[in-house]
């Protein structure tokens, strides 16, 4: 088959590269790949045109793939293939998305790769392999050094989204309101000079009891303090003057 056997406006504006590939001279996209303009703003990928001009229509559910760009383990992937111009028909075949996939170079270098990003070598206890794409082929490899750095980001957004929720649903609760005769720990801690953490060991040795403890009440409010009989104060006060007279002694 020669260029001449291409359509207009394949077969005019096509030159013949050094490894066979009848490459496309006009317009492509962004990607690199081919594209010719028609009026009515009709825009058709020069691959895909070569293609059906020999084989016919592309069955429902195929993509074109450049074979040359897959025997050619040169060649640079993504929108540096200088393959991707090419529209020999020879060149192209009909393949699932999931084959063109695995036949790219992308999946090659992923197989290949010896060390991540950071260094790290692929390989022994380092390397992790969650498994196998069922669809595109491709080997989940990842680095286990390189693990936490990658997950920090993401527990972060995960923290932040949660305290965000929790904020919000506390916003909903409304606020606790104490009985009249009850005191609490924050306060009782505040009066006494006693911490938070003392007031609990005494409260853990029975020297004193709460009367209300932390829960939703019938209201549906939600208490989020410890209470105390307004009696613990005058027991928590006797109690630190008598140390202090002992210390004087």
């Amino acid at each position: 088959m020669n260029i001449t056997d291409l359509p207009e406006p394949l077969a005019s504006n096509v030159v013949e590269a050094d490894n066979g590939c009848w490459l496309w001279t006009r317009g492509a996209t962004t990607a690199g790949y081919a594209l010719l303009s028609f009026p009515g703003r009709v825009r058709i990928y020069g691959h895909r045109m070569a293609y059906e001009s020999v084989n016919g229509p592309i069955p429902d559910g195929l993509v074109i793939d450049h074979w040359c760009h897959s025997q050619d383990e040169t060649c640079l992937s993504w929108n540096d293939c200088r393959h991707r111009r090419c529209v020999r028909p020879d060149h192209l075949r009909a393949v699932t998305q999931a084959e063109n996939i695995r036949s790219g170079r992308a999946n090659w270098q992923k197989k290949a790769q010896t060390h991540c990003k950071r260094g790290h070598e692929l390989s022994g206890d380092n390397l992790i392999i969650s498994g196998v794409n069922p669809t595109t082929g491709y080997q989940q490899r990842q680095c286990r050094a390189c693990d936490p750095i990658r997950r920090a980001p993401k527990m972060d957004q995960y923290r932040a989204a949660a305290r965000e929720r929790w904020r919000a649903k506390q916003a909903l609760v409304p606020e606790f309101a104490p009985p009249p005769g009850v005191i609490s720990r924050e306060e009782l801690s505040e009066r006494t000079g006693y911490t938070v953490f003392t007031i609990s060991k005494l409260q853990a040795k029975g020297v004193i009891s709460p009367v209300l403890r932390p829960g939703r009440q019938a209201d549906g409010s939600a208490q989020r303090c410890v209470y105390y009989p307004e009696s613990a104060l005058d027991v928590l006060l006797e109690r630190r003057a008598t140390i202090r007279k002992q210390v004087a002694s």
